[in-house]
């Protein structure tokens, strides 16, 4: 956001992830260079650029947040004119995508957009500027005035100057005062402002806060001149910020952050399918093609299948293994090797080999069962990290089987373990 015509705004969005609390911010720069940078919220001197100063040069940016859900990461942009328009960023190429223009607040009528900020209760998107609160629809960009900002008078100024607003989990609303350098919380339908603490922190020009829906804190960036500010925590009991860095000048910025932070992103490492007997890759022994993405077809004229779920990491294993497509009720296990391979065996392809392992026998039921435990006892010793292991299951088809073999293999399935 900004707070006047040389002030400039960084904007930063914090991605957490399951494994850890801190997660992963992303700063983009309008003073300097107009470049999208990332960090870890815990070492925010610590960046990498993602995108220099091409997709996002030119643009004016008051304020972000996400949706609820966490999937577009929205951006108010003025260009300095007094056409103003709601867009949006990627944060993984930094690409700007246009959205509606904004009626209803603007240059004309005396606004200056100050935050930004979505109730997760309810999916409103409400607007500030520095003097009042609005309602924004993010489809057709129309403004609606809530009230003007007030009951700041405690403090000696009865308007105050509010730089940014953040919603919590449960509803709400807060905003960092920089005239009075205070935290308020604020009513969502009258715009009344009561006093929560002092900062202590002489802020001017852009600052930044917003809450982690994970765990309902509040983190802000504050900005207090000369290049300099303070990243941490903010107390919405007392007005208290935990400074987690101090901030100093960089090469091609100043640390003048604005906060968007989303739920934790999971990356589940499931693996993926390969060696079909589907006729896509080798064919099967006697021409018994199975369906797509099956093994050879068995006795019951389908293929079986294996499909792999959950999170292959020693950390936090939840893989899970599932077998469906064998006729009936059959005994079989899952083979564990190093290698992909294709060879005909039985009625089907066996996809999987060198250094071999085996899993206890289970019996199917209905065609389908399940396994775990692919790091423990079951083979005999624990997959690889960093190395790709891959998986097929073997079962017993001895009666009516399409080659006579008397056994057959589903597809395979391969996971790189993560720690």
């Amino acid at each position: 956001m900004r707070v006047s015509t040389t002030g400039y705004a960084l904007g930063v969005l914090v991605l957490t992830s399951a494994a850890a609390n801190a997660g992963e911010v992303y700063a983009l720069d309008l003073r300097g260079t107009d470049r999208l940078v990332s960090f870890d919220a815990t070492t925010p001197l610590v960046q990498t650029v993602i995108d220099a100063d091409t997709l996002l040069s030119g643009y004016e940016t008051f304020a972000l947040d996400f949706d609820t859900a966490g999937n577009t990461l929205y951006m108010f942009n003025q260009f300095n004119t007094p056409t103003m328009e709601l867009g949006s960023v990627s944060v993984s190429t930094g690409l700007y995508t246009a959205g509606p223009v904004i009626t209803g607040f603007g240059i004309a009528a005396g606004d200056t957009a100050s935050g930004l900020s979505v109730d997760p209760t309810n999916e409103t998107f409400y607007l500030s500027s520095t003097v009042d609160l609005h309602t924004i629809n993010p489809v057709t960009g129309v403004a609606v005035l809530v009230a003007p900002f007030s009951g700041m008078t405690p403090l000696g100024n009865p308007i105050g100057l509010i730089v940014d607003i953040a919603i919590d989990n449960s509803g709400n609303m807060y905003a960092h005062d920089i005239s009075n350098d205070a935290l308020w919380a604020i009513d969502k339908t009258t715009g009344v402002g009561t006093f929560v603490g002092s900062t202590n922190l002489a802020a001017n020009f852009a600052q930044g806060m917003d809450f982690d829906p994970t765990d309902n804190q509040l983190y802000a960036a504050i900005y207090t001149g000369g290049g300099t500010g303070v990243y941490g925590t903010w107390d919405t009991t007392t007005g208290v910020v935990t400074t987690i860095e101090i901030l100093p000048n960089i090469p091609d910025g100043s640390n003048e952050f604005e906060l968007a932070i989303r739920a934790p992103t999971v990356v589940v490492n499931s693996g993926s399918a390969y060696c079909f007997g589907d006729g896509s890759g080798a064919g099967c022994p006697c021409g018994n093609v199975g369906g797509p993405g099956e093994g050879c077809s068995n006795s019951g004229g389908v293929g079986a299948t294996l499909t792999g779920s959950g999170d292959g990491s020693f950390s936090n294993d939840t893989f899970q293994m599932d077998v469906a497509g064998v006729p009936g009720a059959k005994p079989g296990l899952i083979i564990r090797g190093n290698n992909q391979i294709a060879n005909l065996a039985g009625d089907g392809l066996l996809c999987t080999g060198g250094g071999s392992m085996r899993s206890q026998v289970q019996i199917t039921v209905a065609g389908a069962t399940s396994f775990t435990n692919f790091q423990g006892a079951g083979f005999g010793s624990v997959a690889n990290v960093g190395t790709p292991t891959n998986f097929q299951f073997w079962y017993r088809d001895p009666m009516g089987g399409p080659c006579g073999g008397g056994f057959n293999f589903s597809n395979g399935w391969t996971i790189t373990y993560t720690p």
